[in-house]
């Protein structure tokens, strides 16, 4: 089948309309001539033709002007002319020209009046009558308005109603290519991209679906390689979480064994091998069930703050740094606290490394009205001005020897705090020498208590 443009349709819209109207002219036609062959209604001249009748008689009665239908009006003329009924005293200068000059013709809208003189025995009478077709019956004219008017009134009613279902009925053409657009949305927004979108017979329609086909093609070869790339990673990501298990088992017994033969000055420093080893675990045994990484929502409390200072202190401790705090409020909202203690594990790792030996790290926990505040500052050389703008971008390290470090940290840990509607801010502490040393900040808004239960809900 052939395509069709939206201009070949508006064309073939204004051809039926065009060919609704002529054959609705035709049977108006029609039908007024049945009408005047069966005398339902008379010719527009008909009472003229009467009139011209009544004139040819040698000698004319009142009893003749009597017998005229009563669609001919008449009234004697008097010089002191009273007007009567069914003449009105808009009628008197016309009846005054016909009695002058024996015709006068009155051509309002629709409706032109003949009035006509004519000599009744001794006596001078107007008669007046409408140039326009109108019904034979009595009865219609007294409660139709004349034949003219109501052919007119039905064919603007049916052309009307013929112009309604031309109209219904092309829409509903558009309609139905519409539909498969329509359609053809669904089915990306499904990810239902397996099928082919249909074809459509309008040009322009047709052209959107075979484009959007071709968007269906990429989209569901992107999708199929992403996927492949997923499965990919997530076998390498097990194999890795294997591979680590083993050596992990293995350095945790010896730990256990350690703690037995140690002296009392180096079991601070297992003690810290210990932590770091279950924070290894806990993160492999998440690694392991996604699900439960998916899940996992604890309230930030006491318990978790302490545990969060303990982490800090044993990182710092590699170059004997001192860790401060201001501020160690809890957060009365469901997070998942592996991913946050991730995030918190790699500002204070990067803390540490730049941080002089020996130097002061600050923590602070604070809840405000909108948001829990946890901020980190050292005494480092701070952050360079296009790290700034830089390093919360994947793949990017304000470090010297790059080949060392990928740059995800920051990124990553922003990207967590995101999934929480937070946000986290980097700056410089400046004071009277200037840079003083490096602070980030992490904001979690308050109103994730009613988000967490929506969720749940849901």
């Amino acid at each position: 089948m052939g395509k069709k443009s939206l201009n070949k349709v508006f064309v073939y819209f204004s051809f039926k309309l065009f060919v609704l109207t002529i054959i609705l002219l035709l049977c108006l036609g029609l039908a007024a001539n049945y009408a005047i062959r069966n005398q339902i209604i008379y010719v527009a001249n008909y009472p003229e033709q009467i009139v011209e009748e009544l004139m040819q008689k040698p000698v004319l009665l009142e009893k003749d002007l009597k017998d005229l239908p009563d669609y001919i009006q008449f009234q004697k003329w008097t010089e002191n002319l009273d007007i009567q009924a069914p003449f009105q005293e808009n009628d008197r200068d016309h009846l005054e020209e016909a009695a002058i000059t024996g015709r006068s013709i009155s051509t309002p809208i629709f409706q032109n009046r003949v009035y006509q003189r004519v000599k009744v025995e001794n006596s001078v009478y107007i008669v007046s009558y409408q140039l326009v077709s109108d019904f034979a019956s009595i009865r219609l004219r007294h409660w139709l308005p004349n034949a003219e008017l109501c052919l007119l009134i039905m064919g603007i009613l049916i052309w009307l109603v013929g112009f309604a279902l031309v109209v219904l009925f092309s829409v509903r053409q558009i309609k139905q290519e519409l539909v498969r657009l329509n359609r053809a949305n669904q089915q990306v927004k499904e990810l239902n991209l397996e099928k082919p979108f249909e074809g459509s017979n309008l040009k322009e329609i047709d052209q959107i679906l075979r484009s959007m086909d071709h968007m269906r093609q990429s989209l569901l070869h992107t999708l199929k390689e992403q996927w492949h790339m997923q499965q990919r990673q997530k076998v390498r990501l097990q194999s890795l979480n294997h591979d680590i298990r083993t050596p992990l088992a293995l350095i945790k017994g010896n730990l256990d064994l350690l703690k037995e033969e140690t002296n009392e000055g180096s079991e601070e420093i297992i003690e810290d091998l210990a932590i770091g080893v279950e924070r290894l675990q806990s993160v492999l045994d998440l690694i392991a069930d996604e699900e439960k990484l998916e899940k996992s929502k604890e309230v930030l409390n006491q318990e978790v703050i302490d545990q969060w200072i303990r982490l800090a202190q044993s990182i710092a401790k590699k170059k004997n740094i001192q860790i401060k705090f201001f501020n160690r409020d809890s957060y009365p909202v469901p997070i998942s606290l592996d991913a946050l203690t991730s995030v918190l594990q790699n500002i204070l790792s990067n803390a540490v490394d730049f941080a002089p030996v020996e130097s002061v790290i600050t923590l602070s926990f604070e809840r405000l009205a909108d948001y829990f505040r946890i901020s980190i500052s050292d005494q480092g050389p701070g952050f360079k001005e296009e790290d700034l703008k830089s390093l919360l971008m994947t793949k990017y390290t304000g470090r010297e020897n790059k080949t060392d470090h990928q740059g995800l940290g920051l990124y990553v840990s922003n990207k967590i705090v995101g999934e929480y509607k937070g946000e986290m801010l980097l700056e410089n502490r400046i004071g009277k020498s200037g840079i003083e040393g490096a602070e980030v900040t992490i904001l979690l808004p308050m109103n994730l208590v009613s988000d967490s239960i929506t969720d749940e809900k849901r």
